[in-house]
């Protein structure tokens, strides 16, 4: 039985109503967010990105792949680029036997960065999303 092909995210608006106030950051919902817990969200001027803490509240498992992304937007509500953060957890047999002492999405949680890629303009806002999540 072949199984289905794994769909892409969304592309994000090129236009964004209302538009962003501000260093507003918005979290899209999605097929993960209801799992996780975003906290200290904060866009940032130079270099333009989002930054924040996610917490796996769902599963105690460890998270063997997480994809955030951002959309960046103007004062106008214009689409200017994107970023994509990427965490993979190591498995086990890649510390030799010994236990993973690095953060964990799963428990207390990880500070992420989101860096914007080749931006046309100068961000007001942002959006994140939540692509891919996967637990053990």
């Amino acid at each position: 039985m072949a199984l289905p092909a794994p769909r892409s995210a969304p592309s994000p608006a090129a236009v964004l109503t209302p538009a962003p106030t501000a260093g507003e950051v918005r979290v899209q919902q999605g097929p993960f967010t209801d799992r996780v817990q975003l906290t200290g969200l904060r866009l940032t001027a130079s270099p333009s990105s989002v930054t924040g803490h996610v917490a796996i509240g769902s599963d105690v498992s460890d998270t063997l792949a997480l994809e955030i992304t951002a959309a960046y937007y103007d004062a106008e509500g214009r689409l200017l680029g994107t970023g994509t953060f990427h965490h993979a957890e190591e498995g086990e047999e890649a510390h030799a036997g010994q236990p993973h002492t690095g953060p964990r999405a799963a428990g207390d949680g990880i500070d992420f960065t989101v860096p914007a890629d080749h931006l046309t303009g100068t961000p007001a806002g942002a959006v994140l999303s939540i692509p891919v999540l996967v637990n053990e």
